[in-house]
């Protein structure tokens, strides 16, 4: 298992952490935890079904500023 965070901007409510939270689901990820006041997003996953980089693009095709 892989635990990696992002440092994600264009969060601001409770609506925008189900967005997040369902869209990574979907992928296979074990876990997600938003900090939104922190700007951040924790995902645990497993490094051989997903990558890094499709967690990353998810999270963009949500709408969301990704450093």
């Amino acid at each position: 298992m892989q635990n990696i965070t992002f440092h994600v901007k264009g969060m601001s409510c409770g609506r925008c952490v189900n967005s997040i939270e369902s869209a990574l689901m979907k992928l296979g990820v074990t876990a997600v935890t938003v900090n939104l006041s922190g700007g951040r997003v924790q995902v645990i996953y497993d490094e051989h079904s997903l990558t890094a980089d499709r967690i990353r693009d998810t999270l963009v095709e949500q709408g969301y500023e990704v450093a």
